[in-house]
């Protein structure tokens, strides 16, 4: 089983991740794919609603 955050920041091991780690948003761009990255810096970017198109791997040119 992997490990997940629980409460107070402690991670406990379950069936359904495989690892946690906290990662800074160079980090992030540096270890996930494209789509997946911006996800994640959409959502520390606090700017409300994004609307990305993509292809599963990269971001459509707008």
């Amino acid at each position: 089983m992997g490990d997940s955050w629980g409460e107070k920041g402690k991670p406990f091991r379950r069936s359904t991740s495989t690892a946690v780690d906290w990662l800074t948003p160079e980090q992030i761009t540096e270890r996930m794919s494209e789509v997946y990255a911006i996800r994640l810096l959409d959502a520390l970017d606090g700017a409300g609603p994004h609307v990305r198109s993509h292809d599963g791997r990269r971001l459509n040119p707008t």
